[in-house]
């Protein structure tokens, strides 16, 4: 019996309810729970827009947490981004992790922040 094209060890082909199946199980986002950190609405955003997102909560929590230097800030914000054509949101990215937590991404905003704006970095 030819099994060549069929999966290891199966002599038949495979009915479609076995992959539905296993595909079901490789997802592993049935029944998921909730993580701390973990925004259902963030994460449905598209890549681009999660981007904008960070950039912005990043820029008006700089803006807020100093708000008599915002000169330098802006300055910060442009040595982030960059500018003209070489201006790219996603440089934000660098301070995000996995979890997906505003609050440690923020925390590491100030931290860098605080330090350009004291001419340390």
């Amino acid at each position: 019996m030819p099994t060549e094209g069929y999966p290891l060890g199966w002599h038949t082909p495979p009915v479609r309810s076995h992959y539905r199946a296993n595909l079901k199980h490789l997802r592993g986002d049935l029944d998921r729970p909730k993580e701390e950190g973990y925004d259902s609405q963030t994460m449905s955003l598209g890549t681009k827009n999660r981007q904008k997102q960070t950039a912005e909560i990043c820029k008006e929590h700089l803006r807020t947490t100093y708000p008599t230097q915002l000169v330098l800030v802006e300055d910060f914000i442009r040595e982030i981004e960059g500018v003209g054509k070489a201006a790219d949101v996603a440089n934000w990215a660098q301070f995000t992790d996995l979890s997906h937590n505003t609050g440690e991404m923020l925390k590491r905003v100030d931290e860098r922040s605080g330090k350009w704006l004291k001419g340390e970095e």
